[in-house]
């Protein structure tokens, strides 16, 4: 996975993808990425007039418009940079899956949607589709200017069989860049215990959780800051972020676990309070 080579930015020209071209051009220039554009265009249905259909251009047109576009777009935001470009008439979380896989990138770089009050309900349908389709590591984010370097990471854990490698992962990106790294879990013991009375196993439950935190970390030779938070995953790991003034964000989406993964299910709600860039794995 690292040192990143090659970044999938899918675009659609509205102002927040271009906003985030920056943060692409930093993290291809910090790792010595290639970069490749993909865009998704949908062919408009006929649309008919009083008497006959209005005129609109044929379907290899649009293509042509399509690629006409982008490469503009690449000038524009990517100025004296190559970089590859692709359009697509397609459904844009499927095109980006299989471009991933057919360009063999190894990041995806999206943006998330809405911002303000609004960015609490709304993940946007693309990226939500992309955060569960694409098997390889997808940075989003709300705040499209935060990009790389990053100084302080905090790395979200869940307690199943993925920790290992996503701390592993997060203390080489940590290393990339020179950043302080912590690593965090939120036990949400109360639904743990289910109706059990929460009180008694509240510190065995938390106890245990950093236990085997500081386990894997001795295990791989890393001294760095343990947090386990009593509490929803979301928001304990705003907290710590805010606390630790994290830049970036690195958490596991449960790929080992199928769907049944216990980050995954928290994914959506941490990319949606998070106040920076979330790089999940």
């Amino acid at each position: 996975m690292l040192p990143f080579r090659h970044i999938l930015f899918p675009v659609d020209y509205s102002p927040r993808c271009r906003a985030a071209a920056d943060a692409v051009a930093k993290m291809a220039d910090h790792f010595g990425a290639s970069i490749t554009l993909l865009h998704c265009y949908q062919v408009p249905v006929v649309v008919y007039g009083e008497f006959m259909p209005i005129s609109m251009p044929a379907p290899g047109d649009w293509q042509a418009i399509a690629e006409k576009t982008i490469a503009r777009f690449a000038q524009e935001a990517f100025p004296g940079r190559k970089v590859t470009t692709i359009v697509e008439a397609n459904d844009p979380a499927a095109a980006i899956r299989k471009t991933a896989d057919r360009v063999g990138a190894d990041l995806v770089m999206i943006p998330a949607s809405g911002h303000g009050p609004v960015r609490r309900f709304l993940l946007g349908s693309v990226t939500a589709k992309v955060l569960h389709d694409v098997g390889r590591p997808v940075w989003t984010s709300h705040d499209v200017m935060n990009g790389p370097p990053y100084k302080s990471i905090v790395c979200a854990v869940s307690s199943g069989g993925e920790s290992a490698d996503v701390i592993r992962a997060s203390a080489l990106i940590a290393k990339a860049f020179d950043a302080k790294l912590t690593v965090m879990h939120a036990v949400d013991a109360r639904s743990a215990v289910l109706e059990t009375e929460y009180g008694p196993y509240r510190k065995m439950l938390m106890d245990a959780a950093e236990n085997h935190l500081r386990g894997i970390l001795r295990d791989q030779g890393l001294d760095v800051p343990v947090s386990v938070w009593d509490g929803d995953v979301a928001n304990c790991l705003k907290d710590e972020a805010e606390k630790r003034d994290a830049d970036l964000i690195i958490t596991g989406r449960g790929h080992a676990q199928g769907l049944l993964g216990s980050l995954w299910s928290h994914l959506n709600s941490i990319v949606r309070v998070s106040h920076c860039p979330v790089l999940s794995l």
